[in-house]
């Protein structure tokens, strides 16, 4: 939030019921969910605004080799 503040900038947030929210700097206000279509968190289904799984990955969604 600072951030956004000393760098003018507003500044975007997901958050774990799934929703992108828009943090407006000039009015220092969380604006209305831009979109719920982001992954939520299975831990809280009450929440939940869909039942986007955080940790299935998508076919095309490169891997990573643990060593």
């Amino acid at each position: 939030m600072w951030s956004n503040i000393n760098n003018k900038i507003d500044g975007y947030l997901t958050i774990p019921d799934g929703s992108l929210k828009k943090y407006d700097y000039k009015t220092r206000r969380q604006m209305p969910p831009v979109s719920t279509d982001m992954s939520s968190d299975p831990k809280y289904p009450k929440l939940r605004k869909n039942p986007i799984d955080p940790f299935i990955l998508p076919k095309n969604e490169p891997s990573v080799l643990m060593r």
